[in-house]
């Protein structure tokens, strides 16, 4: 890893309290994969043992029930990531490429404006980014996002689940009136440092929009889980002021009763990141990644549909329709 700034060592030394530390610059993003953070696995060896009693003693008292919103399509879920990572298409087996994001926006344009929301892109030098949304009686949004690029590969794990988890997410909530706006943001150049969150938050920020956004809510690799045990992570750093999008999704197991279960984690290592610099709530919806059960084709050639766990995948996609559903329909 590169020399690390002031700032992220003040960081490690606060939050490696609280769960999985996994701190980096954007120009170590490309070159520091994940599952190398050695650290990041020694701090949830530690903290897993006391994670559920504490976590159950957080929350236990700040539930907030609501019904959930009708069971995602399922089916539509795999066909959507099977026609992304490149089934049907061959160019977008590789979204690396700038050809394969084209068309990653381009079916991403089609299915949005088909579930009822208006669309547009932002450029910025080196990428594009994809914006859908529908507004609110509020004027406010939640932002939901994903990173719609990949390693030079197929990216049905990383990060076609994410992508197709926004699709999900509109397709059920569809043009049922919102207390809240939602805005589907799916982000290019991820892997190349947080490029496109980066320069979409910029924007955000340098238009006056930032009191607009509630939150985002990243979706960041859906669809591994080898060890069946329904393990995932909701990584929020315990920021306090990103604890109500944590809140929403425990509520949202719970509700679901879907078998999945929270274990801790914290990394700067997704497009969430660029948020919180800008001190918005945000928290990122994954696999147990840093728990020892990434997928082993994380980057890697083999990222396809048929090396997921789909059951799983729907299980967490489920959740965070019915998390996203709790918090755009709330009076605060």
């Amino acid at each position: 890893m590169e020399k690390t700034s002031l700032r992220s060592l003040v960081a490690v030394s606060v939050l490696s309290l609280f769960g999985t530390v996994a701190l980096a610059s954007g120009e170590d993003h490309h070159r520091l994969h994940w599952n190398e953070d050695q650290a990041a696995y020694r701090s949830f060896r530690i903290f897993k043992r006391l994670e559920l009693q504490s976590r159950t003693r957080r929350f236990k008292n700040n539930f907030q029930s609501f019904a959930p919103v009708e069971k995602i399509n399922r089916s539509d879920l795999v066909s959507s990531l099977e026609t992304l990572s490149g089934k049907y298409d061959p160019v977008l087996t590789n979204r690396g490429s700038a050809k394969g994001r084209a068309a990653a926006r381009a079916y991403l344009k089609s299915e949005f404006e088909a579930a009822g929301y208006t669309t547009h892109e932002e450029s910025y030098r080196t990428g594009v980014n994809f914006v859908a949304e529908r507004t609110g009686a509020s004027g406010k949004f939640l932002i939901v996002s994903a990173h719609y690029d990949s390693m030079n590969n197929p990216g049905a794990d990383d990060d076609g689940s994410g992508t197709v988890g926004l699709l999900s997410i509109a397709r059920t909530i569809g043009k049922r009136p919102l207390k809240h706006g939602l805005r589907f943001v799916a982000f290019d150049q991820e892997e190349d440092g947080l490029v496109g969150s980066g320069a979409y938050v910029k924007a955000l920020v340098a238009r006056g929009g930032k009191s607009e956004v509630l939150a985002d809510i990243e979706l960041e690799m859906l669809g591994y889980n080898g060890r069946n045990d329904g393990s995932f992570h909701v990584i929020s750093c315990d920021r306090p002021d990103s604890q109500f999008l944590v809140d929403s999704v425990i509520t949202a197991v719970s509700n679901l009763r879907n078998g999945l279960q929270l274990t801790s984690a914290c990394t700067d290592r997704s497009d969430h990141a660029r948020f919180w610099d800008q001190d918005i709530p945000a928290i990122v919806i994954s696999q147990n990644f840093f728990g020892g059960d990434s997928n082993p084709c994380y980057h890697r050639a083999c990222d396809t549909v048929e090396k997921m766990h789909l059951g799983y995948f729907g299980n967490l996609a489920e959740t965070a329709v019915n998390a996203v559903a709790s918090i755009i329909s709330a009076n605060e």
